[in-house]
């Protein structure tokens, strides 16, 4: 699917402001892929389709979470193959263990595009061109700290990543 279909159609699906939310993780999803070698194409790709969730389908679990598996298994029936590319879509709220570069890319967009505010958000924009796993610990560690003030606990999926994360760069270190 060609990038002018791919914004029309998230034009068409989006609110206003997740559509404008998805222009920009587009673009930042661009200059991370850039920067640390990631499939320019599918970035692109997977930064177009990760909310497509949020309306489409009806689910009665919290949305912030479910609409990464809607997002999924609708670009599956846009005829989305591409491992990669769902892996990315599937993992943007969450993260988990194992999960490749493409998908760092697009949760790190998604999570420090221009558009968005909370403190901190620019301390992990500077670490995100120096250090990717960084960068996503740092959004873990945020998460954690925002999800407390509301009396919720990260998902296991996400504790797994940071585990995961903690020992990739102490092996570094």
């Amino acid at each position: 699917m060609k990038e002018k279909e791919l914004r029309l159609l998230c034009k068409r699906i989006l609110s206003k402001e997740r559509y404008h939310h998805t222009l920009r993780v587009v673009a930042l999803a661009k200059v991370l892929a850039l920067r640390y070698g990631a499939d320019v194409k599918k970035a692109k790709i997977a930064a177009y389709l990760h909310d497509v969730g949020y309306f489409i389908g009806r689910s009665k679990k919290d949305r912030s979470l479910s609409h990464a598996k809607l997002s999924e298994s609708y670009a599956i029936k846009m005829g989305i193959t591409d491992s990669e590319v769902l892996e990315a879509i599937r993992v943007h709220t969450t993260g988990e263990r194992g999960m490749g570069l493409l998908a760092k890319v697009i949760y790190v967009a998604d999570s420090t595009e221009a558009g968005r505010t909370y403190p901190g958000v620019e301390l992990i924009r500077r670490e995100s061109r120096r250090n990717l796993d960084r960068a996503c610990l740092m959004i873990i560690h945020r998460t954690r700290e925002h999800l407390r003030t509301k009396k919720k606990r990260l998902s296991r999926k996400t504790v797994q990543f940071e585990k995961e994360l903690k020992k990739r760069l102490q092996e570094v270190h």
